[in-house]
Protein backbone atom coordinates (compact mmCIF):
# COMPACT_ATOMS: atom_id res chain seq x y z
CA UNK A 1 0.00 0.00 0.00
CA UNK A 2 2.78 2.44 0.89
CA UNK A 3 4.66 2.11 -2.38
CA UNK A 4 1.43 2.02 -4.37
CA UNK A 5 0.17 5.35 -3.02
CA UNK A 6 3.49 7.11 -3.31
CA UNK A 7 3.99 5.88 -6.87
CA UNK A 8 0.61 7.31 -7.88
CA UNK A 9 1.62 10.74 -6.58
CA UNK A 10 4.84 10.65 -8.57
CA UNK A 11 3.00 9.43 -11.67
CA UNK A 12 0.71 12.48 -11.52
CA UNK A 13 3.68 14.84 -11.34
CA UNK A 14 5.54 12.92 -14.04
CA UNK A 15 2.53 13.36 -16.31
CA UNK A 16 2.86 17.12 -15.82
CA UNK A 17 6.50 16.86 -16.84
CA UNK A 18 5.52 15.26 -20.17
CA UNK A 19 2.85 17.87 -20.84
CA UNK A 20 5.01 20.83 -19.84
CA UNK A 21 8.15 19.59 -21.62
CA UNK A 22 10.38 18.38 -18.82
CA UNK A 23 10.27 21.33 -16.41
CA UNK A 24 7.55 21.78 -13.82
CA UNK A 25 7.50 25.33 -12.49
CA UNK A 26 5.28 26.08 -9.51
CA UNK A 27 4.72 29.50 -8.02
CA UNK A 28 5.44 28.07 -4.60
CA UNK A 29 7.05 24.93 -3.19
CA UNK A 30 6.50 24.26 0.51
CA UNK A 31 8.72 22.03 2.63
CA UNK A 32 6.85 20.56 5.60
CA UNK A 33 3.31 19.27 6.02
CA UNK A 34 2.33 20.41 9.49
CA UNK A 35 -0.44 22.87 10.25
CA UNK A 36 1.46 25.87 8.90
CA UNK A 37 2.68 24.25 5.68
CA UNK A 38 -0.77 22.85 4.86
CA UNK A 39 -2.62 26.06 5.74
CA UNK A 40 -0.23 28.19 3.67
CA UNK A 41 -0.76 25.75 0.77
CA UNK A 42 -4.50 26.19 1.27
CA UNK A 43 -4.29 29.99 1.35
CA UNK A 44 -1.88 30.17 -1.60
CA UNK A 45 -4.08 27.89 -3.75
CA UNK A 46 -7.13 29.95 -2.80
CA UNK A 47 -5.26 33.01 -4.05
CA UNK A 48 -4.55 31.35 -7.41
CA UNK A 49 -0.90 30.40 -6.89
CA UNK A 50 0.28 27.03 -8.19
CA UNK A 51 1.53 25.14 -5.15
CA UNK A 52 3.42 21.95 -4.38
CA UNK A 53 3.97 20.76 -0.81
CA UNK A 54 6.33 17.95 0.16
CA UNK A 55 6.33 16.28 3.56
CA UNK A 56 9.12 13.85 4.46
CA UNK A 57 6.84 11.67 6.62
CA UNK A 58 3.07 11.88 7.05
CA UNK A 59 1.11 15.10 7.35
CA UNK A 60 0.93 16.20 11.02
CA UNK A 61 3.35 13.44 12.01
CA UNK A 62 5.48 15.69 14.23
CA UNK A 63 4.65 18.77 16.33
CA UNK A 64 1.24 19.38 14.77
CA UNK A 65 -0.18 16.16 16.23
CA UNK A 66 1.64 16.50 19.56
CA UNK A 67 -0.17 19.57 20.90
CA UNK A 68 -2.54 19.89 23.86
CA UNK A 69 -5.41 19.83 21.30
CA UNK A 70 -6.57 23.29 22.35
CA UNK A 71 -7.76 26.43 20.59
CA UNK A 72 -6.99 29.01 23.23
CA UNK A 73 -5.72 32.51 23.75
CA UNK A 74 -3.04 31.38 26.15
CA UNK A 75 -4.05 32.67 29.56
CA UNK A 76 -0.49 32.51 30.88
CA UNK A 77 0.79 34.69 28.02
CA UNK A 78 -0.91 37.64 29.71
CA UNK A 79 1.75 37.42 32.43
CA UNK A 80 4.33 38.02 29.70
CA UNK A 81 2.34 41.03 28.41
CA UNK A 82 1.80 39.36 25.02
CA UNK A 83 -1.55 41.09 24.56
CA UNK A 84 -1.46 41.09 20.75
CA UNK A 85 -0.82 37.33 20.63
CA UNK A 86 -3.61 36.62 23.12
CA UNK A 87 -6.10 38.92 21.38
CA UNK A 88 -5.30 37.41 17.99
CA UNK A 89 -5.54 33.86 19.31
CA UNK A 90 -8.88 34.49 21.02
CA UNK A 91 -10.36 35.84 17.79
CA UNK A 92 -8.97 32.90 15.85
CA UNK A 93 -10.44 30.49 18.37
CA UNK A 94 -13.90 31.73 17.38
CA UNK A 95 -13.14 31.61 13.66
CA UNK A 96 -11.91 28.01 13.70
CA UNK A 97 -14.96 26.93 15.69
CA UNK A 98 -17.02 28.33 12.81
CA UNK A 99 -15.10 26.82 9.88
CA UNK A 100 -14.40 23.41 11.45
CA UNK A 101 -17.35 22.52 13.72
CA UNK A 102 -16.89 18.78 13.10
CA UNK A 103 -13.48 18.65 14.80
CA UNK A 104 -13.84 21.39 17.44
CA UNK A 105 -15.79 21.83 20.68
CA UNK A 106 -16.21 24.56 23.29
CA UNK A 107 -14.56 23.45 26.52
CA UNK A 108 -15.11 24.66 30.08
CA UNK A 109 -12.03 24.99 32.29
CA UNK A 110 -11.91 24.91 36.07
CA UNK A 111 -8.96 26.65 37.70
CA UNK A 112 -8.74 25.59 41.37
CA UNK A 113 -6.98 27.89 43.84
CA UNK A 114 -4.26 26.44 46.01
CA UNK A 115 -1.74 27.81 48.50
CA UNK A 116 1.72 28.78 47.23
CA UNK A 117 0.47 29.53 43.70
CA UNK A 118 -0.73 32.71 42.05
CA UNK A 119 -2.95 34.79 44.36
CA UNK A 120 -6.66 35.04 43.74
CA UNK A 121 -6.54 38.74 42.80
CA UNK A 122 -3.92 38.10 40.11
CA UNK A 123 -5.97 35.34 38.50
CA UNK A 124 -9.12 37.43 38.68
CA UNK A 125 -7.40 40.28 36.83
CA UNK A 126 -6.01 37.86 34.26
CA UNK A 127 -9.44 36.36 33.59
CA UNK A 128 -11.00 39.83 33.39
CA UNK A 129 -8.46 40.70 30.67
CA UNK A 130 -9.10 37.36 28.95
CA UNK A 131 -12.83 38.13 28.82
CA UNK A 132 -12.21 41.72 27.74
CA UNK A 133 -9.93 40.67 24.88
CA UNK A 134 -12.43 37.99 23.75
CA UNK A 135 -14.50 40.28 21.58
CA UNK A 136 -17.74 38.99 20.04
CA UNK A 137 -17.33 35.63 21.73
CA UNK A 138 -20.16 33.13 21.98
CA UNK A 139 -18.42 31.35 24.83
CA UNK A 140 -19.36 31.96 28.49
CA UNK A 141 -17.31 34.52 30.39
CA UNK A 142 -15.28 33.61 33.49
CA UNK A 143 -16.74 33.41 37.00
CA UNK A 144 -15.83 32.39 40.53
CA UNK A 145 -16.85 28.87 41.56
CA UNK A 146 -16.96 26.73 44.69
CA UNK A 147 -15.94 23.06 44.69
CA UNK A 148 -18.22 20.84 46.78
CA UNK A 149 -17.83 17.41 48.34
CA UNK A 150 -18.58 15.60 45.08
CA UNK A 151 -15.68 17.37 43.38
CA UNK A 152 -12.83 15.14 42.13
CA UNK A 153 -10.43 17.51 43.92
CA UNK A 154 -9.20 17.22 47.51
CA UNK A 155 -11.67 18.60 50.11
CA UNK A 156 -9.35 21.45 51.11
CA UNK A 157 -9.55 22.85 47.56
CA UNK A 158 -12.83 24.73 47.70
CA UNK A 159 -12.45 27.93 45.67
CA UNK A 160 -11.57 28.56 42.06
CA UNK A 161 -12.56 30.07 38.75
CA UNK A 162 -14.23 28.86 35.60
CA UNK A 163 -13.56 30.10 32.07
CA UNK A 164 -13.94 28.91 28.46
CA UNK A 165 -11.68 27.88 25.61
CA UNK A 166 -11.97 25.20 22.90
CA UNK A 167 -10.78 21.73 21.98
CA UNK A 168 -9.63 20.67 18.48
CA UNK A 169 -8.44 17.49 16.82
CA UNK A 170 -5.05 18.90 15.81
CA UNK A 171 -4.06 16.23 13.25
CA UNK A 172 -7.41 16.40 11.50
CA UNK A 173 -7.15 20.20 11.36
CA UNK A 174 -3.96 19.67 9.34
CA UNK A 175 -5.59 17.08 7.07
CA UNK A 176 -8.63 19.29 6.42
CA UNK A 177 -6.36 22.17 5.40
CA UNK A 178 -4.43 19.81 3.13
CA UNK A 179 -7.68 18.59 1.55
CA UNK A 180 -8.84 22.18 1.05
CA UNK A 181 -5.58 22.98 -0.75
CA UNK A 182 -5.86 19.86 -2.89
CA UNK A 183 -9.44 20.70 -3.89
CA UNK A 184 -8.21 24.06 -5.14
CA UNK A 185 -5.56 22.51 -7.35
CA UNK A 186 -2.52 22.27 -5.07
CA UNK A 187 -0.22 19.24 -5.26
CA UNK A 188 0.59 17.70 -1.86
CA UNK A 189 2.77 14.63 -1.28
CA UNK A 190 3.52 12.92 2.00
CA UNK A 191 6.47 10.56 2.48
CA UNK A 192 8.32 12.69 -0.07
CA UNK A 193 11.42 14.46 1.20
CA UNK A 194 13.18 17.46 -0.28
CA UNK A 195 16.83 16.40 -0.45
CA UNK A 196 18.30 19.35 -2.36
CA UNK A 197 17.36 22.95 -3.05
CA UNK A 198 19.29 25.65 -4.89
CA UNK A 199 18.72 28.89 -6.74
CA UNK A 200 19.22 28.66 -10.51
CA UNK A 201 18.16 31.03 -13.30
CA UNK A 202 15.87 33.02 -10.98
CA UNK A 203 14.06 29.85 -9.88
CA UNK A 204 14.36 27.39 -7.03
CA UNK A 205 15.52 23.99 -8.27
CA UNK A 206 14.22 21.40 -5.81
CA UNK A 207 14.93 17.66 -5.81
CA UNK A 208 12.56 15.38 -3.91
CA UNK A 209 12.79 11.70 -3.03
CA UNK A 210 10.01 9.17 -2.56
CA UNK A 211 10.67 7.65 0.87
CA UNK A 212 9.40 4.21 -0.19
CA UNK A 213 10.80 3.73 -3.71
CA UNK A 214 13.81 6.10 -3.28
CA UNK A 215 12.90 7.52 -6.70
CA UNK A 216 13.85 11.20 -7.19
CA UNK A 217 12.24 14.01 -9.19
CA UNK A 218 13.18 17.62 -9.91
CA UNK A 219 10.79 20.57 -9.66
CA UNK A 220 11.12 24.34 -9.91
CA UNK A 221 9.41 27.25 -8.22
CA UNK A 222 9.47 31.02 -7.99
CA UNK A 223 9.42 30.91 -4.17
CA UNK A 224 10.30 28.38 -1.46
CA UNK A 225 8.77 28.06 2.00
CA UNK A 226 10.52 26.37 4.91
CA UNK A 227 7.81 25.22 7.33
CA UNK A 228 9.70 22.19 8.61
CA UNK A 229 9.17 23.00 12.29
CA UNK A 230 12.00 21.62 14.47
CA UNK A 231 14.06 20.99 11.32
CA UNK A 232 13.89 24.63 10.15
CA UNK A 233 17.66 25.14 10.55
CA UNK A 234 18.55 21.68 9.21
CA UNK A 235 16.57 22.39 6.04
CA UNK A 236 18.77 25.38 5.29
CA UNK A 237 21.79 23.05 5.17
CA UNK A 238 20.36 21.60 1.93
CA UNK A 239 20.97 24.96 0.24
CA UNK A 240 24.54 25.51 -1.02
CA UNK A 241 24.63 29.25 -0.29
CA UNK A 242 24.76 30.53 3.26
CA UNK A 243 21.38 31.58 4.65
CA UNK A 244 21.43 33.61 7.86
CA UNK A 245 19.35 32.18 10.71
CA UNK A 246 19.00 33.72 14.17
CA UNK A 247 19.62 31.65 17.30
CA UNK A 248 16.95 29.00 17.80
CA UNK A 249 15.76 27.40 21.02
CA UNK A 250 14.24 23.92 20.71
CA UNK A 251 11.56 23.19 23.32
CA UNK A 252 10.07 19.75 23.89
CA UNK A 253 6.57 19.45 25.32
CA UNK A 254 5.23 16.09 26.53
CA UNK A 255 1.79 14.72 27.42
CA UNK A 256 0.48 11.55 29.01
CA UNK A 257 -2.82 9.75 28.40
CA UNK A 258 -4.51 7.61 31.05
CA UNK A 259 -8.01 6.38 31.97
CA UNK A 260 -10.14 9.40 32.81
CA UNK A 261 -9.65 10.88 36.26
CA UNK A 262 -13.26 11.92 36.64
CA UNK A 263 -16.63 11.71 34.90
CA UNK A 264 -17.09 15.45 34.40
CA UNK A 265 -16.98 17.06 30.96
CA UNK A 266 -14.86 20.04 31.97
CA UNK A 267 -11.10 20.41 31.87
CA UNK A 268 -8.86 21.51 34.72
CA UNK A 269 -5.99 23.97 34.70
CA UNK A 270 -3.57 23.21 37.56
CA UNK A 271 -0.92 25.55 38.88
CA UNK A 272 2.42 24.30 40.11
CA UNK A 273 4.78 25.96 42.57
CA UNK A 274 7.23 26.73 39.75
CA UNK A 275 4.51 28.92 38.13
CA UNK A 276 3.91 26.49 35.27
CA UNK A 277 0.40 25.34 34.44
CA UNK A 278 -0.75 21.84 33.57
CA UNK A 279 -3.91 20.89 31.67
CA UNK A 280 -6.04 17.89 32.60
CA UNK A 281 -8.30 17.49 29.58
CA UNK A 282 -11.17 15.10 28.79
CA UNK A 283 -10.00 13.07 25.79
CA UNK A 284 -11.68 10.65 23.41
CA UNK A 285 -14.56 10.00 25.86
CA UNK A 286 -12.72 7.49 28.05
CA UNK A 287 -9.40 9.16 28.82
CA UNK A 288 -7.65 12.13 30.38
CA UNK A 289 -4.90 13.99 28.51
CA UNK A 290 -2.37 15.63 30.83
CA UNK A 291 0.36 18.09 29.84
CA UNK A 292 2.47 19.82 28.99
CA UNK A 293 6.09 20.00 30.06
CA UNK A 294 8.72 22.41 28.74
CA UNK A 295 12.18 20.95 28.29
CA UNK A 296 14.98 22.77 26.44
CA UNK A 297 16.85 20.65 23.88
CA UNK A 298 20.19 21.17 22.20
CA UNK A 299 19.41 19.07 19.12
CA UNK A 300 16.41 17.83 17.19
CA UNK A 301 15.19 14.37 18.17
CA UNK A 302 13.90 12.39 15.19
CA UNK A 303 11.31 10.67 17.37
CA UNK A 304 10.94 12.64 20.62
CA UNK A 305 9.66 10.70 23.63
CA UNK A 306 8.74 11.61 27.16
CA UNK A 307 11.48 11.36 29.79
CA UNK A 308 11.00 9.75 33.19
CA UNK A 309 11.43 13.08 35.00
CA UNK A 310 8.66 14.60 32.83
CA UNK A 311 6.32 11.77 33.79
CA UNK A 312 7.08 12.28 37.48
CA UNK A 313 6.60 16.02 37.12
CA UNK A 314 3.12 15.69 35.58
CA UNK A 315 2.05 12.97 38.02
CA UNK A 316 3.22 14.92 41.07
CA UNK A 317 1.19 18.00 40.12
CA UNK A 318 -1.96 16.00 39.35
CA UNK A 319 -1.66 14.15 42.67
CA UNK A 320 -1.51 17.46 44.55
CA UNK A 321 -5.04 18.25 43.35
CA UNK A 322 -7.02 15.09 42.59
CA UNK A 323 -8.40 12.58 45.08
CA UNK A 324 -7.75 9.83 42.56
CA UNK A 325 -3.98 9.58 42.59
CA UNK A 326 -2.19 8.30 39.52
CA UNK A 327 0.98 6.26 39.01
CA UNK A 328 3.27 5.66 36.00
CA UNK A 329 1.64 2.24 35.50
CA UNK A 330 -1.67 4.01 34.76
CA UNK A 331 -0.29 5.65 31.63
CA UNK A 332 -1.75 4.22 28.43
CA UNK A 333 0.22 6.37 26.02
CA UNK A 334 2.39 9.46 25.83
CA UNK A 335 3.61 11.78 23.11
CA UNK A 336 6.12 14.59 22.75
CA UNK A 337 6.52 17.41 20.26
CA UNK A 338 9.30 19.89 19.58
CA UNK A 339 8.97 23.57 18.78
CA UNK A 340 11.66 25.72 17.19
CA UNK A 341 11.41 29.17 18.81
CA UNK A 342 13.35 32.38 18.52
CA UNK A 343 15.93 32.04 21.30
CA UNK A 344 15.94 34.32 24.33
CA UNK A 345 18.86 33.58 26.61
CA UNK A 346 17.36 35.54 29.50
CA UNK A 347 14.21 33.43 29.78
CA UNK A 348 13.40 29.94 31.00
CA UNK A 349 12.00 27.44 28.47
CA UNK A 350 8.39 27.97 29.55
CA UNK A 351 8.72 31.77 29.23
CA UNK A 352 10.07 31.96 25.66
CA UNK A 353 7.43 33.43 23.37
CA UNK A 354 5.36 31.00 21.25
CA UNK A 355 4.69 33.83 18.82
CA UNK A 356 5.64 33.29 15.18
CA UNK A 357 8.57 34.78 13.27
CA UNK A 358 8.86 34.81 9.48
CA UNK A 359 12.38 35.19 8.06
CA UNK A 360 12.69 36.29 4.43
CA UNK A 361 15.78 35.77 2.29
CA UNK A 362 15.89 36.65 -1.42
CA UNK A 363 18.43 37.29 -4.14
CA UNK A 364 18.16 40.70 -5.81
CA UNK A 365 14.39 40.65 -5.39
CA UNK A 366 14.05 37.16 -6.86
CA UNK A 367 13.64 33.57 -5.60
CA UNK A 368 12.43 34.33 -2.07
CA UNK A 369 12.95 31.83 0.73
CA UNK A 370 10.57 32.23 3.66
CA UNK A 371 11.35 30.33 6.88
CA UNK A 372 9.01 30.00 9.86
CA UNK A 373 9.91 29.92 13.54
CA UNK A 374 7.39 29.35 16.32
CA UNK A 375 3.66 29.70 15.85
CA UNK A 376 0.63 28.39 17.72
CA UNK A 377 -1.96 25.95 16.42
CA UNK A 378 -4.67 28.51 17.20
CA UNK A 379 -3.15 31.29 15.06
CA UNK A 380 -2.38 29.20 11.97
CA UNK A 381 -4.72 31.24 9.72
CA UNK A 382 -3.13 34.55 10.73
CA UNK A 383 0.34 33.17 10.11
CA UNK A 384 -0.71 31.90 6.67
CA UNK A 385 -2.09 35.29 5.75
CA UNK A 386 1.07 37.03 6.93
CA UNK A 387 3.25 34.58 4.97
CA UNK A 388 1.35 35.28 1.76
CA UNK A 389 1.58 39.01 2.35
CA UNK A 390 5.35 38.61 2.73
CA UNK A 391 5.43 36.93 -0.68
CA UNK A 392 3.03 39.37 -2.37
CA UNK A 393 5.78 41.61 -3.85
CA UNK A 394 7.12 38.64 -5.82
CA UNK A 395 3.83 37.86 -7.59
CA UNK A 396 2.23 40.55 -9.73
CA UNK A 397 -1.27 39.03 -9.61
CA UNK A 398 -1.38 38.97 -5.79
CA UNK A 399 -3.13 42.13 -4.62
CA UNK A 400 -5.72 41.61 -1.89
CA UNK A 401 -5.12 38.32 -0.04
CA UNK A 402 -8.31 36.27 0.26
CA UNK A 403 -8.76 35.06 3.84
CA UNK A 404 -9.36 31.48 4.93
CA UNK A 405 -12.94 32.13 6.02
CA UNK A 406 -14.70 29.32 4.15
CA UNK A 407 -15.61 26.11 5.97
CA UNK A 408 -12.89 23.51 5.83
CA UNK A 409 -13.72 20.16 4.18
CA UNK A 410 -16.24 18.46 6.44
CA UNK A 411 -17.22 21.77 8.05
CA UNK A 412 -20.53 22.33 6.26
CA UNK A 413 -22.58 21.41 9.33
CA UNK A 414 -24.23 23.31 12.15
CA UNK A 415 -23.09 20.99 14.94
CA UNK A 416 -21.88 17.43 15.39
CA UNK A 417 -24.99 16.38 17.29
CA UNK A 418 -27.35 17.79 14.65
CA UNK A 419 -25.35 16.26 11.85
CA UNK A 420 -25.30 12.87 13.58
CA UNK A 421 -29.09 12.96 13.65
CA UNK A 422 -29.17 14.05 10.01
CA UNK A 423 -27.08 11.02 9.06
CA UNK A 424 -29.42 8.67 10.93
CA UNK A 425 -32.44 10.24 9.20
CA UNK A 426 -30.88 10.26 5.73
CA UNK A 427 -29.27 6.82 6.00
CA UNK A 428 -31.73 4.93 8.20
CA UNK A 429 -29.83 1.69 7.58
CA UNK A 430 -26.55 3.09 8.98
CA UNK A 431 -25.46 1.72 12.36
CA UNK A 432 -25.62 4.53 14.99
CA UNK A 433 -22.09 3.79 16.25
CA UNK A 434 -20.71 4.25 12.73
CA UNK A 435 -22.70 7.44 12.15
CA UNK A 436 -21.52 8.84 15.49
CA UNK A 437 -17.84 8.31 14.76
CA UNK A 438 -18.00 9.45 11.12
CA UNK A 439 -19.80 12.68 12.03
CA UNK A 440 -17.11 13.53 14.57
CA UNK A 441 -14.24 12.64 12.27
CA UNK A 442 -15.17 13.65 8.73
CA UNK A 443 -18.17 15.94 9.25
CA UNK A 444 -20.03 16.61 6.00
CA UNK A 445 -17.38 14.64 4.07
CA UNK A 446 -19.11 11.58 5.55
CA UNK A 447 -21.51 11.84 2.60
CA UNK A 448 -18.60 11.18 0.24
CA UNK A 449 -17.96 7.94 2.13
CA UNK A 450 -21.62 6.93 2.01
CA UNK A 451 -22.41 8.30 -1.47
CA UNK A 452 -22.66 4.98 -3.34
CA UNK A 453 -24.25 3.00 -0.53
CA UNK A 454 -27.87 2.01 0.08
CA UNK A 455 -27.31 -0.52 2.86
CA UNK A 456 -24.61 -1.64 5.28
CA UNK A 457 -23.46 -4.31 2.83
CA UNK A 458 -22.56 -1.59 0.31
CA UNK A 459 -19.95 -0.20 2.73
CA UNK A 460 -17.91 -3.37 2.30
CA UNK A 461 -16.15 -5.26 5.05
CA UNK A 462 -16.69 -4.14 8.64
CA UNK A 463 -13.59 -4.02 10.85
CA UNK A 464 -13.03 -3.31 14.52
CA UNK A 465 -13.75 0.17 15.86
CA UNK A 466 -16.78 0.48 13.55
CA UNK A 467 -14.46 1.02 10.56
CA UNK A 468 -15.82 0.09 7.13
CA UNK A 469 -14.06 -0.69 3.90
CA UNK A 470 -15.68 2.40 2.37
CA UNK A 471 -13.97 4.55 5.00
CA UNK A 472 -10.59 2.99 4.22
CA UNK A 473 -11.11 3.68 0.51
CA UNK A 474 -11.91 7.32 1.32
CA UNK A 475 -8.85 7.97 3.48
CA UNK A 476 -6.61 6.31 0.89
CA UNK A 477 -8.03 8.25 -2.05
CA UNK A 478 -8.77 11.61 -0.42
CA UNK A 479 -6.55 11.86 2.67
CA UNK A 480 -3.17 10.43 1.57
CA UNK A 481 -3.46 7.55 4.02
CA UNK A 482 -0.72 5.02 3.29
CA UNK A 483 -1.14 2.47 6.06
CA UNK A 484 -2.20 1.53 9.56
CA UNK A 485 -0.35 4.17 11.61
CA UNK A 486 -1.50 7.04 9.38
CA UNK A 487 -5.07 5.88 9.88
CA UNK A 488 -5.31 4.95 13.55
CA UNK A 489 -3.04 7.74 14.90
CA UNK A 490 -3.62 10.80 12.70
CA UNK A 491 -6.75 10.35 10.54
CA UNK A 492 -8.46 8.91 13.63
CA UNK A 493 -7.45 8.20 17.23
CA UNK A 494 -8.56 4.57 17.07
CA UNK A 495 -5.19 3.28 18.26
CA UNK A 496 -6.39 3.95 21.82
CA UNK A 497 -9.36 1.60 21.47
CA UNK A 498 -8.46 -1.16 19.03
CA UNK A 499 -7.16 -4.52 20.19
CA UNK A 500 -3.98 -5.95 18.70
CA UNK A 501 -6.12 -8.36 16.68
CA UNK A 502 -8.21 -5.51 15.25
CA UNK A 503 -5.06 -3.54 14.36
CA UNK A 504 -3.63 -6.52 12.50
CA UNK A 505 -6.92 -6.96 10.68
CA UNK A 506 -6.81 -3.33 9.51
CA UNK A 507 -3.16 -3.60 8.56
CA UNK A 508 -3.95 -6.59 6.37
CA UNK A 509 -6.78 -4.64 4.74
CA UNK A 510 -4.42 -1.77 3.85
CA UNK A 511 -1.88 -4.18 2.37
CA UNK A 512 -4.56 -5.82 0.22
CA UNK A 513 -5.62 -2.46 -1.13
CA UNK A 514 -2.02 -1.69 -2.03
CA UNK A 515 -1.74 -4.86 -4.17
Amino acid sequence: MLKFTSAILFKRLTHKVNVLSKKIVFDLIIAGGGIHGCSIANQAAQNHLSVALFEAKDFASATSSASSKLLHGGLRYLEQFQFRLVTEALAEREAILHIAPHITDPLTFCLPLKHNTRPRWMIRIGLFLYDFLSKKTKLPTSKSITFHEDSPLYPDIQQGFQYSDCWVDDARLVIENAKAAKRQGATLCNYTQIIRAKRHDNLWHVTVQDQFTQETRDYYSKALLNTTGPWVADFLKLIPEKINMPAIQLIKGSHIILPKLHDEKQAYLLQSKDQRIIFVLPYQEHYSLIGTTDQALTEVLETPTIHEHEIQYLISIVNQYFKKNIQPDDIIDSFSGIRALLANQTKAAQDISRDYTLLLDDQAGETPLLSLLGGKLTTYRKLSELALNKLKPYFDHLSVIQKLDNPLPGGNIESKSDYYQTLLNQYSWLKPAIAFRLARTYGSDTELILAKSNCMKDLGELYGGHVTEAELDFVIQEEWCTGLEDFIKRRTKLYLRLSDTEKKQLETAFKKKGR
